[in-house]
């Protein structure tokens, strides 16, 4: 009857929520993309892929210290260029491969 359609409805809404909510708080796709992209063994096979990979994956932040020439830098989790860069904060490629990455999972996950 009517609550068949409903409840479809409601399951194809589940699932769609389900995938944004894995691709978007996971850190499995930025993982993985960092293990095949990025990571040590993209060029020869080692045993740790992942290594370097929270490194990779935290930018960098310039902080002035108010009435002295001290600068400090703070690490957030972003995929931004460093302040000594061409382009200061600007989204890295990596964090369009991540992206792009995300969107897939989406995708696939459907």
């Amino acid at each position: 009857g009517v609550w068949h359609g409903i409840l479809e409805g409601t399951g194809v809404l589940a699932v769609i929520t389900n995938a944004f909510v894995i691709a978007i708080t996971s850190d499995y796709t930025p993982r993985f993309v960092y293990a095949f992209k990025y990571g040590p063994c993209v060029e020869n096979s080692e045993d740790e892929c992942l290594r370097g990979s929270m490194n990779s994956s935290l930018s960098v932040f310039e902080m002035k210290v108010a009435d002295s020439n001290q600068t400090q830098y703070c690490r957030y989790r972003d995929y931004r260029a460093p302040p000594w860069s061409a382009v200061p904060y600007e989204f890295t490629l990596q964090f369009w491969h991540v992206l792009a990455a995300r969107l897939a999972f989406i995708i696939v996950f459907e």
